[in-house]
């Protein structure tokens, strides 16, 4: 049996109640609800990004072998993005209307790895090109209202993926609707 790399236990927060929820290295698991039953508020407990009001009442969150619950702030930076991503739901309200995709792609490429802007230019074209999305280099001078839906979605994984989290050593959380 592979090893485990997120273990959340008796998660209280929120509209969540004593959830329990394993995920091993090479596996893929999805939450399934209605809608307010808990899936969004499961994946910000876990990042530590529940909005204002909205707090971890107990419970236990491990990623790779790590007590996330205790963790200060710069640990879980390190971890968010880095090894952990999340895509949200509506991403035309997860991405900034006044900056072109291709500055929010390097801020994520930048953020994550020590690298020059023209080298972040050329990654966030690489990212934009491993997500499907056609005409990546003119897609980076666009803006997000200048995209489909679908394509908003894919600029949200390039981000995702920009902190090169390691393939057998990352998860990542989904609040895409059609995955709820």
């Amino acid at each position: 049996m592979a090893e485990e790399l997120l273990s959340v236990h008796n998660l209280k927060a929120w509209a969540v109640d004593g959830l329990d929820l394993t995920v091993r290295k090479g596996e893929t698991v999805g939450l399934i609800g209605e809608s307010g039953c808990g899936k969004t508020t499961t994946a910000l407990a876990i990042l530590q990004l529940l909005p204002d009001g909205g707090e971890i009442r107990g419970g236990q969150i491990t990623f790779a072998g790590k007590d996330l619950l205790p963790a200060g702030p710069t640990a879980i930076r390190s971890i968010r993005g880095g090894r952990i991503g999340m895509i949200f739901q509506d991403p035309m309200t997860s991405l900034n209307p006044v900056l072109t995709v291709g500055e929010q792609i390097m801020e994520a490429v930048r953020l994550h790895q020590a690298t020059t802007r023209r080298a972040a230019r050329a990654e966030a074209t690489h990212l934009l090109e491993m997500v499907g999305l056609p005409q990546p280099a003119y897609r980076l001078r666009q803006y997000p209202h200048q995209l489909s839906g679908g394509m908003r979605q894919r600029v949200l994984i390039a981000m995702a993926i920009a902190g090169q989290p390691r393939r057998s050593g990352c998860a990542a959380a989904s609040t895409d609707s059609a995955a709820n």
